[in-house]
């Protein structure tokens, strides 16, 4: 079972977890490496989450809407449904 501490930060959304950055870094220490483990690769995957959200808003400002009719079409194509 992970500790207090790690479990509000893997599930900081819940309404039932509230930890100030303060008691956060308090509890930084008493972390195992394997916790600290878990913790960074929650990050990298937060910020891989957000990197392809950016990438995905950039694609939105930047390249030509497709119609949904031209989508279906592609998508009919690509898997020989046509």
């Amino acid at each position: 079972m992970l500790p207090e501490f790690l479990d509000a930060f893997c599930l900081l959304n819940h309404d039932r977890y509230h930890m100030s950055l303060a008691e956060i870094l308090d509890q930084l220490p008493k972390l195992t490496e394997q916790e600290r483990e878990t913790i960074r690769k929650a990050l990298d995957l937060q910020k891989e989450e957000d990197e392809a959200i950016d990438e995905g808003f950039q694609s939105l400002a930047q390249e030509p809407p497709v119609a949904w009719p031209d989508v279906d079409r592609q998508i009919q194509q690509k898997h020989g449904w046509t």
